[in-house]
Order: C-alpha cells, then sequence, then structure tokens
C-alpha cells in the first residue's frame, strides 16, 4: 500500500506491507503549490526499489486541511490507481490524529480542534473503537475558546489534540486546560496506513474520496487590476 498525507504543511508518504512500514517520507511544505509531493514521491519509490505501478492499493488522508494539498493527494492516489483499478480508502486525517492521541493515552473519547482561520476553530470527537477512532455526531465550526470549552464538557471530551497547536495555543489553553495534550500533532502517511489496514480487517468502509474543508470561504482581490 501506498499512503499519502497531505493535509498540512508537514507533508509525508509511506509505503507499508500490512501494517508494517517498508519505507517513508515526511517533509515540511514551503511552498504554497505543494509541488515537493512528487518529488518525495520519486525519492521513495528509490528507496524502497520499487515502481509507482506495483501497489495493490492506497490510502489518502482528506482533511480537514489545506485545499491544494488535499486535491493533489487524492489526484495522485487516483491517478495512480486507475491502470490497475486498485482501490484508494480515504479516512480523515482528523481520525488519524485522533487514533495517535487514543494510543497515548487512555481516554475514550478525543476531541481534533484545529485553526479555522478568522478566529474560528473547527472540531471532531472521536470514540475509541476496535477498527479505530470513530467521528461522533457532526465536524462544527465554532467562534471562540467559550464555545469550544463548552463543546467539550457537553461531550465529556478526555483528551484534545490539534495539528495548529502553534497557531491556536492560547485557545487550546483556555478551552482545555489539561486535556490538551501539547504541541502540534500531525498526521502522517505511517500512521494513516496503519490505521486505513485496521479499518479494513474490520470491514470498515473507505470514506468518501472527497476533501473535508472546514475553513470559511476566503476572497483575495486581484494582485492587478
Amino acid at each position: 500500500m501506498l499512503a499519502i498525507e497531505n493535509s498540512t504543511d508537514h507533508g509525508s508518504l509511506a509505503i507499508l506491507d500490512g501494517t508494517r512500514v517498508v519505507a517513508e517520507r515526511n517533509w515540511i511544505e514551503l511552498l504554497p503549490h505543494r509541488a515537493a509531493l512528487f518529488e518525495e514521491l520519486r525519492k521513495l519509490l528509490g528507496e524502497a526499489g520499487v515502481h509507482a505501478g506495483a501497489f495493490d492499493s492506497f490510502a489518502v488522508g482528506i482533511g480537514p486541511g489545506g485545499f491544494a494539498g488535499l486535491r493533489m493527494s487524492m489526484a495522485l492516489a487516483q491517478g495512480l490507481a486507475l491502470p490497475g483499478g486498485a482501490p484508494v480508502h480515504a479516512v480523515s486525517s482528523a481520525a488519524v490524529i485522533a487514533a495517535a492521541a487514543l494510543r497515548e493515552t487512555s481516554a475514550q473519547r478525543v476531541a481534533v480542534v484545529g485553526d479555522a482561520r478568522r478566529g474560528r476553530v473547527w472540531l471532531g470527537i472521536f470514540v475509541r473503537r476496535a477498527g479505530g477512532p470513530e467521528l461522533t455526531g457532526e465536524w462544527a465550526l465554532l467562534p471562540d475558546a467559550d464555545a469550544l470549552a463548552a463543546r467539550l464538557a457537553a461531550q465529556e471530551v478526555e483528551a484534545v489534540a490539534s495539528p495548529d497547536a502553534d497557531a491556536i495555543h492560547e485557545l487550546l489553553e483556555a478551552a482545555a486546560g489539561r486535556a490538551w495534550l501539547r504541541g502540534a500533532r500531525r498526521p502522517t502517511a505511517a500512521c494513516l496506513g496503519q490505521l486505513v489496514q485496521t479499518r479494513r480487517a474490520h470491514d470498515i468502509a473507505s470514506e468518501p474520496l472527497s476533501p473535508i474543508y472546514l475553513h470559511p470561504a476566503v476572497t483575495v482581490p486581484p494582485r492587478f487590476a
């Protein structure tokens, strides 16, 4: 399996045999067009000694996250899978973060909180299941720390993780307190692939192969009249 996770500025790729990680590449994306993904794939294939047609399945993270990264990773997975008709398994990138948080703690409910820009945060709450974390309820957009704290308390959340802790650490401190697992918790392709394999073993279907966007729409004036 080739796993692709490109929802944040920390991109990653991994090759897995079952749940065993055969090779992986991780990088920080500095350019907005996300072109590093293709060069890193070339390096990964070279290091592992495999070709792009060797995979019998693909896994891709579908966010929430950045527009360009999600679209590019899904297009890449679908393009590589098309010639051989290999399946593409999708799972939310937040579920990958939740899976890591559940391994780290004894929590039964974990929240993943991200920066939704313009003073808002997005929230997904996951419960521990044998086949991996399961989203409970709907994704939410919340306006401030008070709204987040109220939602966490109402849902009896025991642990909180965020891929955007560098940007919203003050809000997380105010809303989550000791439940916040400090530091940015970003999804990786290796963990993504392992979660997909676990879900497949428990006959859990792929999520829709469509990006999860929870950022409010942003318009930018043209640079040139």
